[in-house]
């Protein structure tokens, strides 16, 4: 019969064995002597760290209580963290914390099925910087949205690596390569010329087959990022996220398809500063960011006397007098879903406005005796999803 120490049995073998350690030996003597606080001693003999047990430095011993707190039923491979918190409530001995480190560490188990929290191994290999515009791509698809009345499913994405600016492009999940690479052609050669390297995720869209027939239509020879190594893809995954948020935005904003928006989508992203190069990817490519509808006007013309304020209404807001006294002007904290698009508002001069319908959102018949009644549920003109009725 193999006896196996419990943890209670774990106490009672530290402190008979601590007479064997000559460093708490010393302390004990320093504890009589009154020559040290932190440490003590009770009745039972045995020597305390503010009041946890010191473990001596006998051989197997500590092992034994990290391999109990680390691999027992009890435990289940906790990390070094959590395993050091539970164990510093009972036990204590000199650089536990980065023994206990040190153990989780070399875990096998752990190795093997834990995530990742580590630098990788090797050296990074940095992708070679771009010289010239549209030389060098990103691609990626999006999948998984629902069918449009254009019967698309999915958005192409390509990425210049030097000036960030893209291109969605909507598609279906059935096309061959052979409809890619006219797609291309059609939509980023006749704009950009043919680059001179593709970076992708290898995907399951990305086959030998697809790109055989991508490389014979264009005439060229793709460069593939290394097999489980995403990092390489990593322009794209940001742009898919960004976009992804845009896409949600303007399905929720303006209704309908999302591929009804994605040219406009196209444009917004492209038009609006990059963190990543310090200006818009238009600015990058184009040299100047296009112009947009979106005018903001100065609220604010000029003072007026000490206490009041010419402000800069838009048309909507004609009949509301331009100069006001600072008493009723505040700071605006915005919240969108308070926010009421002005356009198309048509302020009165009581400043209300006419109620329009927009769309009709569902219809439901209702039996009432002998005949049916039809009720609608209509969007209105400047009032958002909620106020629907």
């Amino acid at each position: 019969m193999v006896h196996h120490s419990s943890k209670s049995s774990f106490v009672v073998d530290v402190m008979s064995n601590q007479g064997l350690d000559p460093i708490l030996m010393e302390l004990k003597q320093s504890v009589l002597n009154n020559s040290v606080e932190v440490f003590s001693q009770g009745r039972d003999g045995v020597l305390r760290y503010q009041g946890r047990v010191c473990v001596p430095d006998v051989v197997g011993l500590r092992e034994q209580i990290l391999e109990e707190a680390h691999g027992s039923r009890n435990s289940i491979h906790p990390r070094a963290a959590k395993m050091y918190r539970d164990l510093r409530e009972v036990y204590w001995w000199n650089g536990m914390k980065q023994d206990i480190a040190g153990f989780v560490a070399k875990c096998p188990n752990c190795q093997q099925v834990k995530a990742e929290h580590q630098r990788p191994g090797g050296l990074s290999q940095d992708i070679v910087i771009p010289t010239w515009k549209w030389e060098d791509v990103n691609m990626d698809f999006i999948v998984g949205f629902s069918r449009t009345r254009r019967q698309h499913d999915s958005i192409w994405l390509i990425v210049d690596r030097m000036t960030k600016s893209s291109h969605f492009i909507p598609v279906k999940v059935s096309f061959l390569a052979e409809d890619y690479t006219k797609f291309y052609i059609k939509e980023i050669v006749k704009l950009h010329g043919v680059p001179s390297s593709i970076i992708s995720d290898r995907g399951t869209k990305f086959t030998s087959h697809f790109w055989e027939a991508f490389q014979k239509g264009l005439g060229y020879k793709v460069k593939l990022s290394t097999a489980f190594h995403p990092q390489t893809d990593g322009q794209a995954e940001h742009t898919i996220q960004t976009l992804e948020d845009m896409l949600r935005a303007c399905v929720k904003d303006f209704q309908g398809s999302w591929d009804d928006h994605l040219s406009l989508i196209e444009f917004a992203y492209n038009n609006n500063y990059h963190s990543s190069i310090a200006m818009a990817p238009f600015k990058a490519l184009y040299g100047s960011r296009y112009r947009s509808p979106i005018g903001l006007f100065e609220k604010i013309l000029q003072r007026v006397g000490k206490v009041a304020y010419e402000l800069n209404l838009p048309n909507e807001f004609a009949p509301v007098h331009p100069v006001s006294n600072v008493f009723i002007l505040k700071k605006c904290i915005g919240d969108r879903v308070s926010i009421i698009p002005i356009e198309g508002l048509g302020v009165d001069e009581s400043l209300s406005y006419e109620v329009v319908p927009v769309e009709i959102l569902d219809r439901q018949v209702k039996r009432l005796r002998n005949k049916e009644v039809a009720s609608l549920k209509v969007l209105w003109r400047n009032h958002l999803d909620e106020g629907a009725s």
